[in-house]
């Protein structure tokens, strides 16, 4: 993670880890289903080593995560804790002892119940903040019953480097396309002699696709840069083709592939996750046992959510043939421009 500050020798995670603590509880709070509606945000407790100036501000984070959720926010400020520091001294010692405010003002946890029932509190929100060993936050939030004092619900969130070292960087990633090619060359031959030949004309060919991908990030650090392996299948046809020798006015050649892929991701999110990506392909297609094509192509993807994306591709490749049950040949004058849709999982 970038951007630490260091204050007085304790390394502090930047701003923006607390806003990604914010933005997956406001996922998790959008969707919850946990009967009740009235919550009251406890203080959040911390480990020694997380600052105490975090205290304060992941309550805030708590809040705010709760916006445009099915949850309303109960706030009296006679109810929220604070520490009270008793300074005890003689001529011996001096003592500084802290103590919660809630100790002082209810003898027991049942007459703060009772004072929370009396403001119609349904759900209380506790919450822990610790400190990882590479300086992410972690913040363990609980749903408790008010009345019951029963436990409803639980939480984790991580901020963004303790994310990745989670899912290690490692994405499946299933696309559909169609594409065409304006200018190509097609032949179809009948006979081992070929000696009934239709052809070669330039058509315009068409192109349908599916493919599946594993990406695994090449850096540990960092998710800029992705490799991985591809398998797929294609349909490459022509919508109108004459035979005047058998009618058989369908051509098409299938094919399956397999390959490799680099990917440059220039923008990302504040989770890591590629919004604007680059990919560069290398493959073998193979349409029998006997012939294979090989393949080069380059794609532009625009990610519209965590699992949804759209991108644009240009593939170059040599010539597609297929022996049986006739000859037939597509030899590419100009790249194939496909369009597509991608869901990652």
């Amino acid at each position: 993670m970038v951007g630490l500050t260091a204050q007085n020798n304790v390394v502090l995670p930047p701003e923006s880890a607390l806003l990604e603590l914010q933005e997956s509880l406001h996922y998790y709070f959008s969707k919850d289903v946990t009967s009740g509606t009235r919550v009251f945000v406890m203080t959040p407790e911390r480990d020694d080593n997380v600052p105490s100036i975090y205290r304060a501000r992941v309550e805030g984070i708590v809040v705010a995560a709760f916006a445009d959720t099915k949850f309303d926010i109960v706030f009296q400020p006679f109810l929220k804790e604070e520490t009270i520091k008793k300074v005890e001294s003689t001529d011996s010692t001096f003592r500084v002892a802290n103590q919660s405010s809630y100790k002082t003002d209810y003898g027991n946890m049942r007459s703060l119940v009772d004072t929370m029932k009396e403001y119609s509190i349904d759900i209380l929100v506790a919450s822990h903040l610790y400190r990882s060993v590479n300086e992410g936050l972690i913040l363990d939030v609980w749903f408790i019953d008010a009345r019951t004092l029963e436990l409803k619900q639980t939480f984790r969130v991580y901020t963004e480097n303790v994310i990745r070292q989670i899912r290690d960087y490692t994405g499946l990633t299933i696309s559909a396309r169609h594409g065409i090619s304006p200018d190509a060359y097609v032949l179809r031959s009948y006979g081992n002699s070929q000696a009934l030949t239709l052809g070669p004309e330039i058509e315009t060919i068409f192109i349908d696709g599916i493919n599946v991908a594993v990406g695994q990030s090449m850096f540990r650090s960092s998710n800029i840069l992705v490799g991985g392996l591809e398998i797929g299948a294609e349909n490459t046809y022509l919508k109108t083709f004459i035979d005047n020798v058998y009618g058989i006015n369908e051509f098409q050649i299938r094919s399956y592939s397999m390959g490799a892929f680099i990917q440059l991701n220039m923008l990302q999110n504040k989770r890591g996750i590629d919004i604007l990506s680059l990919q560069g392909k290398g493959g073998v297609s193979k349409t029998s046992v006997f012939n294979t094509a090989y393949t080069l192509s380059a794609l532009g993807r625009v990610r519209l959510s965590d699992w949804f994306s759209v991108f644009g591709m240009g593939q170059w490749s040599t010539e597609l043939a297929i022996q049986t049950p006739f000859k037939q040949t597509i030899n590419f004058e100009t790249p194939q421009l496909c369009a597509g849709i991608s869901i990652h999982i």
